[in-house]
C-alpha cells in the first residue's frame, strides 16, 4: 500500500469511528486530523472537503457491504433466502461498530447534501431490489403473504440496521443468537404471522 493510501485509509477509520458515535455534524474537522494522526491541511490534501469524505466512507462501506451480502444470499427456497439475507445483515451491522457507537450510517446519509444523497441511494438500491425481490418469489409459491414489497422490505432492512441501538457485539446475547431471532422474525412478517404477542429478537430490551 503506498504512503497516500495508507493515510487515506487512516483518516477513514478515523473519521468513521468518530462519525458513528459523535454524528456528522458533531464532528469537526480538525478532530478527525488529530485522531487520524494528520495535519488538518494534510486532510484537506486528500479530501475536499467532510462531505467528500463522509461520503467517500460510506460508499466504501456500503459497496462492502453489497458485496458481502449478495455472497450470504445463495441458491435456496424464499425462507431461507431471507433468512440469509436477515442473519448477514444483522451481524455486519453489529460487527462494524465500537460498543460507543450510537449513530446509524443512515444518519450519517442524512447528514449530505442532496447530490451526495442521491448518489449513496443508487449505493443501495441493488438490496432493497434484491429483498423485494425474494419477498415478491416467496409471495407468488405462497411461501409469504406480502401486501405491499417494498413497505415490508424497507422495515425489514430497518430493524436490521438498527439493531446496534441495543444490541453490543461483544455482549449477550451473542451476534448470532441476535441475528437469528431477527430472521425468525423477518420470516413472521412476510408470513404476516406478527401477533401481539410474538416475542421479540432474544435479548431485546
Amino acid at each position: 500500500m503506498s504512503a497516500g493510501a495508507d493515510t487515506r485509509q487512516r483518516i477513514e477509520q478515523a473519521a468513521l469511528e468518530l462519525f458513528l458515535v459523535r454524528g456528522y455534524v458533531g464532528t469537526p474537522v480538525r478532530v478527525i486530523a488529530k485522531a487520524a494522526h494528520v495535519t488538518t491541511p494534510a486532510l484537506y490534501w486528500h479530501y475536499k472537503s467532510k462531505d467528500e469524505l463522509c461520503a467517500s466512507i460510506l460508499t466504501r462501506v456500503y459497496r462492502e457491504f453489497d458485496e458481502l451480502l449478495r455472497a450470504a444470499v445463495k441458491d435456496g427456497s424464499p425462507e431461507e433466502q431471507l433468512r440469509a439475507y436477515v442473519e448477514a445483515s444483522v451481524s455486519l451491522n453489529l460487527h462494524r461498530r465500537s460498543s460507543s457507537a450510537r449513530v446509524g450510517f443512515d444518519q450519517l446519509v442524512a447528514s449530505l447534501p442532496a447530490a451526495r444523497r442521491a448518489e449513496l441511494a443508487e449505493l443501495q438500491r441493488p438490496l432493497l431490489n434484491l429483498l423485494r425481490d425474494i419477498l415478491r418469489k416467496g409471495d407468488a409459491l405462497g411461501i409469504f403473504h406480502v401486501l405491499d414489497t417494498t413497505i415490508t422490505a424497507l422495515a425489514i432492512i430497518s430493524m436490521a440496521n438498527y439493531a446496534f441501538t441495543w444490541c453490543r457485539a461483544a455482549a449477550s446475547p451473542t451476534v448470532e443468537e441476535v441475528a437469528a431471532s431477527y430472521a425468525d422474525y423477518a420470516v413472521r412478517l412476510a408470513r404476516g404471522q406478527l401477533a401481539s404477542d410474538a416475542e421479540p429478537p432474544k435479548g431485546a430490551p
